[in-house]
């Protein structure tokens, strides 16, 4: 299986990816990784900040 983590600077476009990826790719079950704990995906959408600090735990 393949995954994708796409990378914003802010909250509101990972929101605004989010709901491209349900619109356009209902099937790519993307997750929010600013509001929700990791789990099963293909498609991660974060902020740079969220992602230091993943890495940082």
């Amino acid at each position: 299986m393949k995954r994708v983590l796409f990378l914003a600077d802010r909250t509101a476009l990972v929101n605004q990816a989010v709901g491209a990826f349900k619109a356009h790719l209902p099937d790519s079950a993307p997750v929010n990784l600013v509001t929700e704990r990791p789990r099963d995906g293909r498609v991660f959408v974060s902020t740079y900040q969220t992602m230091v600090g993943k890495i940082d735990e």
